[in-house]
């Protein structure tokens, strides 16, 4: 039977490989739908794959590793037929090989309805971008840094982790500006300034790089987080072949992201915040700040109260604390926050691509 990695790569191509990350954060396409391998097409064989399916959508939404272990999500898992909307079977062929392959589209609304009313977390779909500067070996053992069509020949295991977790990457172009700026000697001495200069230019807040190494027969993989507003962290992960390796470092990075952003379920109870949006000046900004604010992840409704020359005021309905829904806000850095000089009654922020001082301001 084909592997499981093999059919999530072929996904991840599928509704990833054509995009370009081109800003801080991004809506993480497909987030409910999952291919798995499946035996047959017998009832027996569909309703495991449908299981597996769901398990991986759970985990990605959720950001939680073991979520399969927790019992309220073991419900859910148990019901996978009730939230599938619609799966469709392929055939898979590798060398000498082949294989079935199915599906799954799960109900969107059903499943977050679900994950609310059991109080799991829920990692919005809209993500922040990581940029990825991959040094790795070549077959003469010096070390050169990776563009993404490169790195998915050599390193399809990243790439297969990403999908599974949910992860947006984003690869340097490694044209004249970027190696002018970053030569493999500063990735593998970790020289904060120099890597934090070359990614300046990608506009994100996360930073990853990783170095693969061998010795022998292991793989190691040293990974480093920069972030906005934060020290560097630093994990490895060593194995026998270097896609495990980097699966491991992805998967622990993940991990990391989700405790960041997934915002932990509250059995359905939300509160009430008022937005006030100052120098919405055209229909186009107005429909962008609004479609800003429903997508993001703790929010349920927003209802607009007031449109004016000055202000435009919205009631929005959100789960979590008011802390959750300021970072959310700022993720995408369409609203970003002013100097703190407001009272503890509300919070400036400045919008940026629409007018040169938009403000936002959250009201208890």
């Amino acid at each position: 039977m084909i592997s499981a990695r093999a059919i999530k790569l072929s996904l991840f191509l599928a509704i990833w490989g054509s995009c370009c990350w081109a800003a801080p954060a991004t809506v993480v396409p497909n987030m409910y739908v999952a291919e798995v391998a499946v035996a047959s097409q017998g009832e027996s064989d569909r309703l495991t794959a449908m299981r597996a399916a769901l398990e991986v959508v759970l985990q990605r939404i959720t950001g939680a590793e073991d979520i399969a272990q927790r019992p309220a999500a073991a419900v859910i898992l148990q019901q996978s037929a009730r939230y599938a909307q619609r799966y469709q079977y392929r055939q898979v062929a590798e060398p000498e090989l082949a294989s079935l392959a199915m599906t799954v589209h799960f109900d969107r609304r059903a499943i977050d309805e679900a994950l609310r009313n059991y109080d799991l977390p829920v990692w919005a779909e809209r993500r922040a971008v990581t940029l990825v500067w991959l040094l790795a070996p070549d077959a003469l053992g010096a070390s050169s840094l990776l563009d993404q069509a490169t790195a998915t020949g050599l390193y399809p295991e990243l790439f297969v982790q990403a999908a599974q977790r949910g992860l947006p990457l984003l690869f340097p172009l490694l044209d004249w500006d970027d190696q002018s700026r970053l030569d493999p000697a500063d990735v593998r001495g970790g020289f904060a300034a120099r890597i934090e200069e070359a990614s300046a230019r990608y506009d994100v807040r996360h930073v990853l790089t990783l170095a693969v190494e061998v010795q022998g027969q292991l793989w190691t993989v040293r990974a480093t987080e920069y972030a906005a507003d934060a020290l560097p962290r630093q994990w490895s992960a060593a194995a026998a072949s270097s896609g495990s390796a980097l699966a491991e470092v992805l998967n622990r990075y993940a991990n990391r992201m989700a405790t960041q952003y997934a915002v932990q379920g509250s059995g359905g109870w939300a509160q009430d915040v008022w937005v006030r949006v100052r120098g919405v000046g055209s229909l186009e900004s107005y429909a962008r700040v609004l479609s800003y604010l429903q997508e993001l992840g703790p929010v349920q409704q927003v209802q607009v109260l007031e449109v004016a020359p000055t202000d435009n005021v919205y009631q929005v309905r959100f789960e979590g604390d008011l802390a959750g829904l300021q970072q959310a806000i700022e993720l995408g850095r369409l609203l970003t926050p002013l100097e703190r000089q407001y009272s503890s009654q509300g919070l400036g922020f400045q919008v940026m691509g629409l007018r040169p001082e938009l403000l936002y301001e959250v009201h208890n």
